[in-house]
């Protein structure tokens, strides 16, 4: 009602001025009289006022609706002349590559149907300099072109010449006195411009990369003993050519301390900080280390909030005796109240079910704050592989002893279609295609379906597991599948193996996992060669196999799908007798250790498995036994090592491979990143297989000589690993250390595909 009293004020207004013809309004099409009008001094212009006619044109400018207003008096009459500023029908950005179109429009003003100003492109293409500026493009230029349209309207285009990004010319450093120039231009992350960095990006001048620097060497010098280093000031000067820099750092290091005694005051009641005494790291007459003064607090923190002191805080307290450069340090804990875990918040989980992560946590409502148990539920949630970002975070209730905790997580694409071709030299060509969703309707089931076809092997599966089967902590779930393998390398003979697994997982204590399973299946072997020896002739056949089995696992691997630190170990025993024509018991374990030596990029891998199968009163048939080679031993071919016949001759050379009934391996790798950009998951691994296959019983020895040395077999190499967007690539370049003459190698491996 009042919106509408002021316009019908404004209308009459306005109706009145164009009655008494004392103000003209001229050249406006979209912008309406009422509008002008109402942005002006009126009775200061009919009065031919110099200060309303200032105030009126900085007003009508400042509207961003005109290019060109003039006002003019003529008769008595005020002449309002305007040119308006053009709609803007398109605008378009050329020349940028490094920097993409969503990135530059969404810092711009200037968009599709908004109005065009010159203020407002004047302000874009600053913006867009500055970001290409903090890139590293100092020389980076931004011309505007503008063409005219029908109607009043405009194409914005924005042509740009990137140019090259800044390089780091030379890096000085003043002050240092205990360490090198070398030493320190190792410890920071941005690196001097050399002709062999053209993969990388850390010769390339950014002020944010330089401000982490200072902080690296502030860490690098009080791990050292400089309690007292300082940079002075990090400085970069452009060269006049604008294409690199000269960076100095001006240091003051200080004396270097010892560790002297390190105490603990406590400030909590009923607080036993006796518990905290074996977590002090320092060590009287050590060298001062900050790092390991934030460690022990860590530790502490850690053990107070296990004993629900979430928000416990210790602050140490350096007491510095210059002349004896000893430092002294309290560790103090201030009064903090034992904390409950309040509210249980889950944001984020758009198709996830609540209930699914949930089940994850290793704490409810009502329970005491651990932050253990908050890293094992964050660990877990992460496991599952539904989500691309997994944060937790308290907040406080009030000044109470509750805290609400508020889990956020970013989900990612859990359905996966699979249409690939693949190569290997060990497979040679291999299509596939599949079918797989891992968040089954949000509810965590899994269920998939899989066939891959290569020039010797057909292989199909469908798979599916209902985590949390009945309500309780088992995951339940089976695999039918089928396979058929053709002759190839020395294998003489076709096989088809199809069949069930039923199978339930559920876990005994926190780390420790039993997984109980039962198999059906049946083998069909053919098309044995006429050459081949009595052990091969033997398998062929149509065999069924009935039987149970277990697994126990230990995993205490910070991720179970990418580790980079912590061990597993699993062992494993499977008995086939149930009825069926096989009778054998196999036993199988595995164990891993992962270290990160200097950061997470760069992993110590130890790795193990091995098995031995016991007929229990049959021979074990060789199809039934262990093989090795391929992708299972680097260095030699599928099936490569191990038993195999021998001629008339008694040479194995070309001999039929022929299964063990034990072996073991052992490798030993490290991964490190290849100086490019993370973002490409591209590492390279140093790699060394030990172990062999071996034993054979009487079936494959009757009328036929075995080689069967069970000599250890040894290999070692480079490979180079990248997680494209297509799937897992991979080269393996191998040297045997360690064979036999009858072994058959494989120098070079190439895989890339999705392998199932």
């Amino acid at each position: 009602m009042v919106a509408a009293i002021f316009l019908h004020g404004i209308c009459a207004f306005a109706a009145d001025l164009k009655a008494d013809s004392k103000i003209i309004i001229k050249g406006n099409q979209r912008v309406a009289n009422e509008v002008i009008i109402e942005n002006i001094d009126a009775e200061g212009l009919k009065k031919n006022s110099n200060l309303a006619l200032q105030n009126s044109l900085k007003k009508l400018y400042e509207l961003d609706l005109f290019l060109d207003v003039k006002i003019s008096h003529e008769d008595e009459k005020t002449i309002i002349e305007v040119v308006e500023s053009p709609i803007i029908s398109e605008v378009k950005l050329i020349g940028n590559k490094k920097i993409d179109d969503d990135a530059l429009q969404s810092e711009i003003s200037l968009k599709k149907r908004s109005v065009f100003s010159k203020a407002k492109l004047e302000n874009d293409l600053k913006r867009i300099s500055e970001i290409y500026t903090k890139s590293g493009r100092f020389l980076a230029k931004v011309e505007p072109k503008i063409i005219q349209k029908e109607q009043n309207r405009l194409e914005l285009i924005f042509d740009i010449d990137e140019g090259p990004k800044a390089k780091i010319g030379k890096i000085y450093f003043v002050g240092n006195q205990a360490f090198s120039d070398n030493d320190l231009a190792e410890e920071i992350s941005s690196k001097e411009n050399k002709w062999w960095k053209f993969l990388s990006s850390s010769d390339i001048y950014d002020a944010d990369r330089i401000e982490f620097d200072r902080e690296k060497l502030r860490r690098f010098y009080t791990a050292r003993g400089f309690a007292d280093y300082n940079t002075i000031s990090a400085v970069a000067q452009i060269t006049p050519q604008k294409d690199s820099f000269f960076v100095t750092f001006l240091l003051e290091e200080g004396i270097k301390y010892n560790f002297g005694k390190a105490t603990i005051v406590n400030n909590v009641e009923k607080f036993d900080a006796s518990v905290l005494e074996k977590e002090i790291l320092v060590k009287t007459g050590k060298i001062y280390n900050a790092d390991l003064v934030d460690k022990t607090i860590d530790k502490m923190v850690q053990i107070m909030s296990d004993k629900s002191y979430a928000f416990a805080h210790i602050e140490p307290n350096l007491k510095r005796d210059k002349e004896n450069k000893i430092i002294d340090i309290e560790f103090v804990i201030q009064e903090t109240p034992k904390i409950y875990v309040n509210k249980i918040t889950i944001l984020g989980n758009v198709r996830t079910l609540d209930e699914v992560v949930r089940r994850e946590l290793r704490l409810r409502e009502g329970d005491a704050y651990n932050v253990t148990k908050i890293s094992r539920s964050k660990q877990r949630i992460e496991n599952l592989g539904f989500f691309e970002k997994v944060d937790f975070r308290t907040n406080r209730v009030g000044n109470s002893d509750k805290i609400d905790l508020v889990i956020e997580v970013k989900e990612r694409k859990t359905g996966e279609i699979n249409l690939g071709i693949g190569y290997s030299t060990v497979n040679k060509l291999t299509t596939s295609a599949g079918i797989r969703e891992r968040n089954l309707f949000g509810t965590g089931q899994d269920l998939g379906f899989n066939v891959q076809k290569s020039f010797a092997s057909l292989s199909a599966d469908i798979s599916y597991t209902k985590p949390y089967f009945t309500g309780r902590a088992i995951d339940a779930g089976f695999d039918i599948f089928k396979y058929e393998l053709q002759k190839r390398n020395t294998l003489a003979y076709d096989q088809t193996s199809e069949g069930i697994t039923f199978r339930g997982n559920y876990f005994m204590t926190e780390f420790l996992s039993h997984l109980v399973r039962y198999s059906y299946s049946t083998q069909d072997v053919g098309s044995v060669s006429n050459t081949a020896s009595f052990s091969v002739r033997s398998l062929q056949g149509k065999f069924v196999t009935s039987g149970v089995g277990q697994s126990f696992t230990y995993d205490k691997r910070d991720n179970r799908l990418n580790p980079r630190s912590g061990y597993y170990v699993t062992v494993s025993q499977d008995y086939s007798g149930i009825g069926g024509d096989i009778k054998n018991m196999k036993y199988e374990g595995s164990a891993g250790v992962y270290i990160p030596t200097f950061s997470n990029d760069f992993v110590l891998k130890f790795l193990a498995r091995g098995g031995i199968i016991d007929g229990l009163g049959q021979d074990v048939r060789s199809n039934n036994a262990f093989f090795l080679g391929g992708n299972s031993f680097r260095g030699f071919d599928f099936a490569g090592l191990g038993p195999r016949t021998r001629n008339a001759n008694g040479d194995a050379r070309h001999g039929e491979i022929v299964g063990g009934n034990i072996f073991y391996v052992g490798s030993v790798e490290f991964m490190f990143p290849l100086g490019l950009p993370k973002e490409l998951g591209i590492n390279g691994i140093l790699f060394s297989e030990n172990g062999t296959v071996k034993g054979v019983d009487s079936i494959s020895r009757k009328n036929t000589a075995i080689a069967d040395t069970g000599s250890l077999r040894s290999s070692y190499g480079f490979s180079i690993a990248w997680a494209s967007p297509m799937g897992p690539i991979r080269f393996d370049f191998s040297r045997i250390n360690r064979k036999e003459d009858f072994d058959q190698t494989q120098n070079f491996r190439f895989s890339f595909g999705t392998s199932f």
